[in-house]
């Protein structure tokens, strides 16, 4: 079974009747990176930022770093081929998809582009995308020119990893059963947040004190790809802002009964790229979570994710750095995704429909 960095790949469809502007891509969901039977929802907008990276690279001037894409999800992506025999016990054949990409509005520094991804025929998610002109970078450290409009420590201004807790020190935790890739990646728990989220911490200020009130219900974990070494690429990032736990999942059970019961679906996803992958030497397999969830409502149980992706520090907690290690990480992308609460159940159903 094939790496993420590998589950990405997609292939150019050459076609007579496209124009200039238009490029047509082609791949395989692979199963592995399938909840059940479903891709994953930030590997399916890896597969989108993947074939518009490939685009950018064939049309001049040649603007390749991303920016920033926004998703919705018109039609739940298929991960197998439906059959017209659900029992027959057969082995499921992975489902094909294409991507059709356009580009909208270009220029030497910001490049917009449009781009579909197709299964059968049908429009299952559409998005725009934005790519941007690439920084120059010094060979060992990020080049920051006098006039640079960047924020970031040691300015008291700017904001430092909302993780507390060093990897190293952090607690393993289990993942779910129904995640086909949870023997690609391991996941720690960030401790610090479970106790924020109790009840008697979430403290209001009601008398006019100084104390301010809680950003909301939060999440923080740290991701580890097993086997990627050096490998890491933006169209990977989707797929880590879609595996933290939501919102309703962060809720104690009196709160919210489903707990563990639910399919979460996702109706819109959009990515911020930050600090690229590539200027940042120290970034490797791991990486750090961070969400933060406000909203829960009917109908459907309708809630937003907002999720940051940060870089992760190297070594245990021993080593001499270990006091300033949150200074040291930069912030490489954020996202805002809804979703609806769908219960198991009916979730099921609706797949035994189309398999």
């Amino acid at each position: 079974m094939p790496l993420l960095s590998q589950a990405l790949s997609v292939h150019k469809v050459e076609r007579q009747d496209l124009g200039d502007k238009e490029s047509l891509w082609s791949g395989v969901i692979d199963l592995e990176w399938t909840v059940v039977l479903v891709p994953n929802g930030g590997y399916v907008i890896g597969l989108i930022l993947e074939s518009c990276t490939a685009h950018q690279k064939l049309h001049s001037p040649k603007v390749t770093e991303p920016v920033h894409i926004s998703a919705h999800f018109l039609r739940p992506v298929q991960g197998v081929v439906p059959s017209k025999e659900p029992e027959s016990g057969t082995l499921k054949q992975p489902a094909t998809f294409e991507v059709h990409v356009k580009s909208v509005k270009g220029g030497s520094s910001l490049n917009n582009l449009q781009a579909e991804l197709v299964q059968n025929g049908q429009i299952m998610v559409s998005a725009h995308i934005i790519f941007g002109a690439s920084l120059p970078v010094a060979e060992t450290e990020i080049a920051q020119p006098i006039d640079s409009k960047a924020l970031v420590p040691p300015s008291p201004y700017a904001r430092r990893t909302p993780l507390r807790t060093h990897p190293s020190s952090s607690p393993e935790i289990r993942l779910y059963d129904v995640w086909n890739f949870k023997n690609r990646i391991t996941g720690k728990e960030d401790p610090v947040f479970q106790h924020l989220n109790k009840a008697e911490n979430r403290v209001f200020d009601k008398d006019g004190s100084v104390q301010r009130e809680p950003p909301g219900i939060e999440s923080g974990a740290w991701l580890t790809f097993k086997d990627e070494v050096g490998t890491l690429r933006p169209s990977m990032l989707p797929f880590c802002t879609d595996i933290i736990k939501p919102l309703p999942e962060l809720l104690p059970r009196e709160e919210n009964p489903l707990v563990g019961k639910t399919w979460y679906a996702t109706l819109s996803l959009s990515i911020e790229f930050k600090t690229p992958i590539r200027i940042d030497t120290q970034t490797g397999s791991t990486l750090g979570l961070y969400s933060v969830g406000r909203f829960l409502q009917d109908p459907l149980g309708r809630h937003e994710t907002i999720v940051e992706v940060w870089t992760a520090p190297s070594g245990d907690a021993s080593e001499p750095d270990h006091g300033s290690w949150r200074e040291k990480q930069r912030c490489l992308a954020t996202a805002v995704q809804t979703a609806l609460c769908i219960p198991y159940e009916q979730q099921s159903k609706g797949m035994k429909s189309r398999v």
